[in-house]
């Protein structure tokens, strides 16, 4: 899953690897170990957090959230 920060060029993505990247312009400028395989990834039209959900196979999901700084609330 990936959402994009509006008017830039900055992206975050999420997958089953368990990361979360922040993509500037095509290229990795950070990257985040979750701990766990990510499903979905939504930001807050303040742009300052990141609702991410996990996807661990046989176990109820549930919903991490990340200050854009990727400090975990």
């Amino acid at each position: 899953s990936v959402v994009k920060v509006p008017g830039t060029k900055t992206l975050y993505s999420v997958g089953v690897d368990g990361y979360i990247k922040e993509i500037e312009q095509g290229k990795e400028k950070h990257k985040i170990d979750a701990g766990t395989p990510l499903s979905q990834i939504v930001m807050t039209k303040n742009q300052k957090a990141l609702f991410v959900g996990t996807a661990e196979k046989d176990s109820p999901g549930c919903v991490q959230i990340y200050k854009i700084s990727f400090e975990r609330i």
